[in-house]
């Protein structure tokens, strides 16, 4: 049966008994930062089990794309899988262990037609408040399934949650007998001949952050049948890498390296290990991921750098992945996954680059690490300090510094390294708790915000004051304070957008707002100085925010709305957004693309914005279920908390967003959008930064003003500029081109000075000078004049002024390295006498000092160093 056909049989299945299917939700979970990544088919339903949300059927089927990268370092065996496909039937109040498990045996048994014989079920032994389940047990046996195979087991039969808090229960498991040729003792006794190939999971508890146990209000059912797992069952193959889904890329791994895949040979492993994490980029890329150095980024680097290291074990010198990555797309494709598709070229784009990074990341490494081994007496241990120098600054991974330093006979001091990535953790957290709203007033709960539809006044009540990190009942004129409100209409910076400024005006007192931001519990605290007077507890006061500097984040907040929408139109639909700043003065959007944008594209995004504007598009929002939003088109920001209800923001009908934000109420009010400038911010990444209403105004302002002073200095009109400016351009060019002719001339005559002017040496001819080319291609020029002139061995050693810092050229004969003399040692031992570095080839090196008045001292000292090393020779 097709890995296609085991899909449609099972969602048809549970479509008859009044499951409603749903699609797999994205890899990366909305509105859920408890976990990285959806790890099981029930995490888009966590709030339905614990009952923070009514469902939108009580009966619900699907099939979930999956990652759960505990397993990432088994890849490659032939049974883990970090990204998998989850079959699943849910129930919500609805049913519970009985048809489940009737379900579950008639689907396995009569629809998918395995022999009864090879099942196996397990179902829990109890534990702490938790009882065995000695009712699942029953109803297996009054289905006719033989009690002797059915088994106890313990934590393997008690599933979830997924996070650190959630839905959880006792579950029981079905098993198939992979070799019914061999004696029949059941998982418990022989695990590795019996496959599990559905875990059903009965729901009657919440576990919270603490690990406290309690009973869910609504019992449910959530079930997860590895889909991969059923192919190898019902295909008769040993291992999922012999399905019909991944036998392809297997293939396509094979042509890459050019071997066959055998299963036992260390190249079969480093072959599962390619098409795993193949596979698992496209998904991950595809819903939005990019490699980075934390969080779900690094997941996705890592899988990619681990397929490479063993493509490089494989010989494969380059684009180990493209075909791999290429052939997953197709595959998952055909099988529904048509999304993957459409982003192609942007997931073999954004691996590509990963890979090409990585590559050289391990060739300098390894140059390093080489150096470092030079060091180590033999026997002996690498420095865990430069190890991890070489992990924290190169990204040279220790796992990889271990194993070459294996191979050389050499160990690694991985307490030192252990030690030196503790206090690097410990200084990062550090300097993160300086900024984060760790400090601010705690437990006040959410503050109610009055500020949307552009409310910049109304009246509070003051419910807390911290005065030097101590609540107080009140504080007098010239206190810095953070004061918390009963409701505000001050925004508390989050999402992106910076805080409010503005004014609190107290009964007896005056309170400047120097700005607002928004605790993790979601309490606005306004960071304070009385300006006079006394503000206490209980005051009634009048919050009053700065109007005008409102209005200029509320335009650049939905412009950026309206540059998101563009980028998507203009780059696909691969563009997600990687972070924002929005605050008065402009506005900076980062998002997922790999290449920079040409001015053509800038241009046309701009123009597109700015259209958009003078449609006078209505800004509407409404609240809603974050699950709602999503199915009616609004973006959402993964990883970011989404409350039951949520705000909607639309500009109809080309920009649909969950924001919490405040905006215009008409795109006219944004004014003229420009930008500024991009640039790239990591591998994948890039920024836009650009201005709206005044702040545009100024920017235009600017740059005319420079154009007008341009157009004065050149004595031309503002039209006129562009072609005067290339006319100079083209002056330019033509008189470095005979400044560059006239210094060859030079560089020969010079040459011929010079070579009569030679050092002998121990039989070695030194020209050892100072020149007054500055251009470094001109100093290789005399380099090559001197060589026609000059019979081997002989050594070259030229030193000159290049842009205000001493610069070196070194050139050595071949007989002369034959006699031990080395240019790219000479040239970095001039180069520290005038405190700068260097070195090369042994044959032509280049450097360069940072002082120039010990040119002449750096030249007298390379001339003593080649005379010590030929009188050694």
């Amino acid at each position: 049966m097709k890995t296609a056909d085991i899909r449609d049989l099972y969602l048809g299945f549970f479509e008859a008994r009044q499951h409603a299917i749903l699609p797999s939700s994205s890899l990366v979970p909305v509105g859920d930062p408890s976990v990285l990544l959806t790890s099981a088919g029930m995490q888009q339903f966590k709030p339905y089990f614990s009952g923070e949300k009514n469902p939108p059927y009580s009966r619900i089927t699907t099939v979930q794309k999956c990652f759960r990268a505990t397993d990432i370092d088994e890849v490659g065996d032939l049974s883990h899988l970090t990204c998998f496909e989850m079959l699943g039937n849910f129930s919500f109040g609805d049913y519970f262990k009985e048809e489940a498990i009737k379900w579950a045996r008639q689907l396995v048994l009569d629809e998918a037609g395995i022999d009864p014989s090879r099942l196996w079920v397990t179902v829990y032994e109890g534990g702490g408040p938790v009882p065995r389940d000695d009712e699942a047990v029953e109803i297996w046996t009054d289905l006719g399934h033989p009690g002797e195979r059915i088994a106890y087991a313990g934590e393997d039969n008690f599933w979830g949650p997924t996070g650190n808090s959630g839905p959880c229960g006792p579950t029981t498991e079905l098993h198939i007998n992979l070799r019914p040729d061999l004696p029949d003792v059941g998982p418990m006794q022989a695990p590795d001949q019996y496959l599990e190939i559905w875990n059903v999971v009965f729901n009657q508890y919440f576990k919270s952050i603490e690990g406290e146990l309690n009973p869910l209000d609504q019992q449910g059912v959530d079930t997860g049948a590895g889909l991969e797992r059923w192919a190898v069952v019902l295909q008769g193959v040993s291992s999922i890498y012999e399905t019909d889904t991944w036998k392809p890329l297997i293939e396509a791994a094979s042509e890459c390296a050019g071997v066959a895949y055998d299963p036992i040979a260390e190249s079969g492993r480093s072959l599962r290990v390619i098409a795993q994490h193949s596979r698992a980029s496209a998904f991950l890329i595809g819903d939005g991921v990019m490699p980075g150095n934390e969080g779900r980024g690094y997941v996705l680097r890592r899988s990619i750098r681990q397929a490479v290291r063993h493509g490089r074990q494989l010989n494969i010198d380059e684009d180990a992945l493209g075909p791999v990555v290429a052939s997953a797309i197709k595959v998952m494709a055909e099988q529904g996954y048509g999304e993957l598709l459409s982003r192609a070229d942007f997931i073999q784009g954004v691996v590509q680059d990963e890979e090409g990074r990585f590559r050289r990341t391990l060739d300098s490494g390894i140059t390093r690490l080489e150096d470092i081994l030079a060091e180590v007496e033999p026997g002996g241990k690498v420095d865990g300090a430069r190890a991890f120098e070489l992990y924290d600054t190169f990204g040279f991974p220790m796992d990889i510094t271990r194993d070459i330093a294996g191979e050389r006979g050499f160990g690694v001091d991985e307490e030192a390294f252990t030690k030196a990535l503790a206090s690097q953790k410990a200084r990062s957290r550090s300097a993160h708790s300086k900024d984060s709203t760790e400090s601010l007033p705690s437990g006040f709960g959410e503050t109610i915000f009055t500020g949307y539809d552009f409310v910049t006044s109304g009246e509070s009540t003051v419910v807390a004051i911290e005065n030097e990190g101590l609540l107080v009942q009140s504080a007098n004129a010239g206190s810095k304070i953070m004061a918390i409100l009963d409701q505000t209409p001050f925004y508390g910076e989050s999402g992106g957008q910076v805080g409010d400024t503005g004014v609190l005006e107290a009964p007896e007192g005056l309170v400047t707002v120097l700005d607002t931001v928004k605790s993790p519990e979601g309490t606005v605290v306004h960071i304070c100085r009385i300006s006079k007077g006394v503000l206490a507890i209980g005051d009634r006061v009048r919050a009053v925010v700065d109007r005008e500097r409102r209005f200029n984040i509320m335009r650049n907040h939905t412009a950026t709305h309206l540059l998101h929408a563009a980028l998507r139109r203009r780059l696909g639909d691969h563009v997600r957004q990687a972070g924002s700043l929005v605050d008065p003065d402009r506005l900076r959007f980062d998002f997922t693309h790999p290449d920079s944008l040409t001015d053509a594209e800038l241009e046309e995004v701009q123009a597109w914005v700015n259209a958009e504007v003078l449609k006078d598009h209505p800004v509407e929002t409404r609240l809603t279920e974050v699950r709602v939003a999503v199915e009616a088109g609004a973006m959402a920001l993964f990883g970011e908390k989404y409350g039951e209800v949520v705000r909607m923001v639309t500009l109809d009908p080309i920009s649909t967003e969950l924001c919490g934000g405040t905006h215009c109420s008409a795109s006219n009010q944004i004014g003229l959008f420009a930008i500024v400038q991009q640039t790239g911010i990591a591998a994948g990444v890039r920024r836009i930064e650009a201005v709206t209403g005044d702040g545009s105004v100024k920017f235009v302002g600017r740059n005319q003003d420079l154009l007008k002073q341009v157009s004065g200095r050149l004595e031309a009109g503002q039209s006129e500029v562009l072609a005067r400016v290339e006319g100079l351009l083209e002056q330019l060019g033509e008189m470095r081109r005979r400044l560059h002719v006239a210094d060859l001339t030079e560089a020969a005559r010079l040459a011929e000075q010079l070579s009569q002017d030679v050092h002998h040496l121990h039989g070695v001819q030194l020209v050892c000078a100072e020149v007054s080319f500055g251009d470094r291609n001109v100093m290789r020029h005399l380099t090559k004049e001197l060589q026609q002139r000059l019979s081997d061995p002989w050594v070259i050693l030229l030193g000159s002024i290049s842009n205000g810092k001493p610069s070196f050229v070194a050139a050595v004969s071949p007989a002369a390295v034959d006699l031990g003399l080395h240019a790219g040692e000479l040239a970095k031992y001039v180069a520290g006498v005038a405190g700068g570095s260097g070195g090369g080839r042994p044959e032509l090196a280049m450097s360069g000092g940072k002082h120039c008045e010990k040119l002449p001292d750096a030249l007298d000292a390379g001339r003593a160093y080649v005379e010590q090393l030929e009188g050694s020779v």
